[in-house]
This record gives C-alpha cells, sequence and structure tokens, in this order.
C-alpha cells in the first residue's frame, strides 16, 4: 500500500471513528442524564432491580445472537471486496432471522420461570415482572444487535449511530423524564425500556433494507445461504461473548444473590461512571473491523499493524487525563450527579476506572484477533476472565461486599487484557506501547493531581468545570510536546489538523 493509500484508509477509519464518537458522546450523555434520574427518583433498591433486570437481558441476548453479530460484521466486506454478491445476500438474511426464532424461544421461557428465578435466585419475588418484561423483548433485542453488525459491515456508521445511539438515548431520555415528572415504578419504566428496543429494531430493519436495495444483485441475485460457515466461524465468539457478557454482568448478578438490590444499584453508578474509559475504544473498535477485514483480505498487513498501533496510542491519549481525574475526584464526582446515598461507591469507583483504563489503554486486540479469525482465543481470554471473576465474586463479596464486586471485575478485566495483548504480541510481534505514551504520562500526572487540589475546595460547578478545563489543558500540552519533539507521523498530523479545523482551531 502506498502512502496515499495508507492515508485513504487512516483516513475513512477517521471519519468513522469520529462519526461513531460523535455518536457514543451523544449517547453516554443521554445515558447518564437517564441513569442520574433514574438512581434519583426510583432509589436504590428499585433501581437495582431495574438494573438486575437488564442484565438478565444482556446475558441471554449475548447466548442467542450466536455471534452472528461480529460474524457478519467481518464477513460483508470480505464479500463485497470479492463482489460475491450471492454469498453476501445469503449471509445478511441468514444471520438476521435464525437469533429471532431462537431469542423467541429463550424469552417464553424465561417468562414462564420469572417468579422462581426471582425469588430462588435473587430472593426478591418483586423483581418477577421487571424479568417478565425482558423476557419478552429479548427476540427484538437480540435481533437489533445483529443488524447493528450489518451495518457496521457497510461501514454505515451513521446509520449505526442513528439506530444504536441516537433511538435508545432519546427513547430513553424521554422514558426518564416521564418517571421524574409522573413518579413511574420500576415495572413501567421496565416497559419504556421494552418500548426503546423495539423501535431500535423496526429502524435497523429499515436502515440494513435500505443499503442493500440500492445494489442491482440483490433482487437478481439467488442467495447462497452461508448460516454453517458463519456459524463455524463464529462459535468460539458464542461462547466467548456470552463468558464476556456474564463476566461484565456477573458482578451486579452476585450481588443481587449475596446482598441486596440496595448495593446493586450503588454499583451500577460506579460502573457506568468507570466506563466512561472506554469512550474511544469502543468507538475505535466500531470503525475499525471492516476497515481492518479490508486490508487483511488484500495481504496488508504491515498496514493493519500501523492502524492498530495509532488507534491504540491515540485512544490513550484520549483516555489517560480522564482516568486521573476518577481517580482523584470520585467522591466529588458521585456526589454531584448521583446524590450521598451513593457515596459507599467511591472506592469502588475508583478500583473500576482502574481496570477499564488498561483495558482500553491496550488497545483492539480483541478486533485484531477476529480479523485474524484467530477466535478462538478470544474464547479462551473470556473463559478465564470468567473463571477468576466469579470465584473472586465468590470469596470477597460476602466479606467486603461492594469492594468485592468492584477487584472482581477490575481484576479479571486487567488479566484478560494482559492475556490478549501477550498473545498478540508473541504472533505478531505487534504491541500497543511505545515512546509516545511516555510524554503523556509525564504531563498528565502532573497537571490532573495539581489541578485536582487546586479546585478541591471551591464550588461543585466551579469545580467541574476546573476538572474539565485541567483535562483539555493537558491534551493540548501532549499534543505540542508530541510534535516538538516529531513524535507524530505526518498522517497523524494531517489528521488531526482536519479535526481541529472543523472546530475552527488553530493547529500549527
Amino acid at each position: 500500500m502506498g502512502k496515499d493509500d495508507n492515508q485513504a484508509v487512516l483516513n475513512k477509519l477517521a471519519k468513522g471513528t469520529s462519526i461513531t464518537f460523535g455518536g457514543v458522546i451523544v449517547g453516554v450523555g443521554a445515558q447518564f442524564f437517564v441513569r442520574i434520574v433514574l438512581a434519583r427518583s426510583l432509589g436504590p433498591q428499585d433501581y437495582g432491580r431495574l438494573m438486575l433486570g437488564l442484565s438478565i437481558l444482556y446475558i441471554l441476548s449475548a447466548f442467542c445472537k450466536l455471534g452472528l453479530d461480529i460474524g457478519i460484521a467481518r464477513f460483508i466486506p470480505q464479500y463485497i471486496t470479492q463482489r460475491d454478491f450471492s454469498r453476501l445476500k445469503g449471509t445478511i438474511l441468514s444471520t438476521t432471522t435464525f437469533p429471532f426464532f431462537l431469542s423467541s424461544i429463550i424469552g417464553i421461557i424465561v417468562y414462564f420461570f420469572s417468579s422462581p428465578i426471582a425469588l430462588h435466585i435473587f430472593n426478591d419475588l418483586s423483581l418477577t415482572v421487571v424479568i417478565k418484561v425482558f423476557a419478552l423483548i429479548l427476540p427484538f433485542f437480540t435481533t437489533e444487535r445483529v443488524l447493528v453488525g450489518g451495518l457496521r459491515g457497510f461501514e454505515r456508521m451513521d446509520y449505526l449511530t442513528y439506530t444504536n445511539q441516537f433511538t435508545k438515548q432519546i427513547g430513553l431520555v424521554i422514558i426518564t423524564l416521564l418517571a421524574l415528572w409522573s413518579g413511574l415504578t420500576v415495572f413501567e419504566v421496565s416497559i419504556g425500556y421494552a418500548i426503546v428496543f423495539v423501535a431500535m429494531f423496526i429502524l435497523g430493519i429499515y436502515f440494513l433494507r435500505k443499503i442493500i436495495l440500492k445494489y442491482k444483485f440483490w433482487q437478481s441475485t439467488k442467495q447462497t445461504f452461508t448460516l454453517k460457515k458463519m456459524l463455524r466461524f463464529s462459535w468460539p465468539l458464542i461462547f466467548s461473548q456470552q463468558l464476556s457478557q456474564f463476566r461484565k454482568r456477573a458482578d451486579t448478578l452476585f450481588l443481587g444473590y449475596f446482598t441486596t438490590s440496595t448495593l446493586v444499584g450503588a454499583f451500577n453508578v460506579a460502573m457506568p461512571l468507570a466506563r466512561l474509559l472506554q469512550l474511544v475504544i469502543s468507538a475505535v473498535n466500531k470503525a475499525l473491523m471492516p476497515s481492518a477485514s479490508k486490508l487483511h483480505a488484500e495481504n496488508k498487513f504491515e498496514d493493519l499493524k500501523k492502524i492498530y498501533k495509532l488507534t491504540s496510542f491515540w485512544t490513550f491519549f484520549l483516555t489517560f487525563p480522564i482516568y486521573l481525574v476518577i481517580v482523584f475526584n470520585a467522591r466529588f464526582i458521585i456526589n454531584l450527579l448521583f446524590g450521598a446515598e451513593y457515596l459507599k461507591a467511591n472506592i469502588t469507583l475508583i478500583i473500576l476506572a482502574t481496570g477499564f483504563f488498561i483495558n482500553s489503554a491496550s488497545g483492539s486486540f480483541g478486533e485484531i484477533f477476529i480479523v485474524l479469525e484467530k477466535t478462538k482465543i478470544n474464547l479462551i481470554i473470556s473463559l478465564i476472565a470468567l473463571c477468576i471473576n466469579v470465584i473472586l465474586n465468590i470469596i470477597l463479596i460476602p466479606y467486603i461486599r461492594l469492594m468485592g464486586a468492584a477487584i472482581a471485575a477490575s481484576f479479571s478485566l486487567i488479566i484478560a487484557t494482559s492475556i490478549g495483548v501477550s498473545y498478540l504480541y508473541t504472533q505478531t510481534r505487534l504491541q500497543p506501547f511505545y515512546r509516545n505514551h511516555l510524554v503523556v504520562v509525564i504531563t498528565s500526572i502532573v497537571i490532573i493531581p495539581i489541578a485536582s487540589f487546586v479546585v478541591a475546595n471551591q464550588y461543585s460547578l466551579i469545580r467541574l468545570l476546573g476538572l474539565i478545563i485541567a483535562i483539555i489543558v493537558g491534551m493540548f500540552i501532549n499534543y505540542k510536546l508530541l510534535n516538538y519533539f516529531n513524535l507524530l507521523k505526518e498522517e497523524e498530523k494531517i489528521i488531526i489538523r482536519k479535526s481541529l479545523n472543523k472546530l475552527n482551531l488553530f493547529c500549527k
């Protein structure tokens, strides 16, 4: 690949990432509003019940989609590049219908066993109605996840953002406002979630149909169904996604089993705050898959390695200052956003933030494994992480409760990241860290702690504004130092200048 071709790929990846990141920012802003208002209006106990219901939904969905959301995103670009329209059509049809029927069966079973689940597992019969609502919505939620995978495959990050971010968050904001003004119960809020998920499903179908009908081959080409091939590719993902999703939700479920819904609510105040550190890597992952798949199909592995290193560094660049702000101001952030009744989760937030930061800073190694068709390693990593998570939850939660769940979640994520990065290096000699990282570390560990100390005794809004300014100043100084020491590649400078020009900023 020539320099111009390499720049074109980076520009496309940057554009896709920026669109996705913009949607993620809007989505996270709305999500935080939803979480803050629901946590305050429902109270820790009912908020905990809602989080338990959602955890059950996400775990069941991870199984029912059979890894096909990743498979469809992986193979659509390949079949388009190869102009294999017969398999392209068969892939879309088979992967968007089979999960719907499977999840419908699972949903019906869970619906009729909702009372025993609520009573005998979580010792909370009031949880029954919440479980029933999410059991009924399971087929729509699961299929929407696969439809989003199809949009990723076609590199339509705008459609993905409309479906997965705007529709979801706007709908949930409306439900939240109703809860605030009308005092909705946890059951009524669950119904609201169900309506939003159905709307996302309908919109996903609309956008995918809009894309495929533009292809002249769609009506005339006879489909070649590829479900068996897709399942052979994705069967490790079936388990790795299930294991990963269960690991993400295990802490909530074990807290519900060993303690109370109130502590579940407190934990789920700290968790979304810590997950702020995955904003950038989440956007990169969604945009990286199609570009990386095309490079792999064209045997351009060196360019694939360059993209991995660049995206890893810029994820670290944008994430590290925010991580330090959370660590030095955890108690203030929780009190400002959620209220004093959730302050017991402040140490929990610091522990969780550490795990999420290390994972994000290590780059998109999981996506690279998928592109290289090494999906079994993702399964192995997920299995190891889940075992560690479950063992630590069982040992620690009965004694140190919230902190036990946080340690289990963070430590298992760090172990999974360490294994993934180490394996990637042994197979490809590729690792995400280099000297540029040192500049960011040195600058940030000077600026952020000093700023946190200076604004510590200020009024809440002034303190918050001061921390935001510290993050922006830290990033600006980091960029200037990298530029001064000639540590930035020319293609990076071009992308940065284009991004800054959109904000009407000057960058030399």
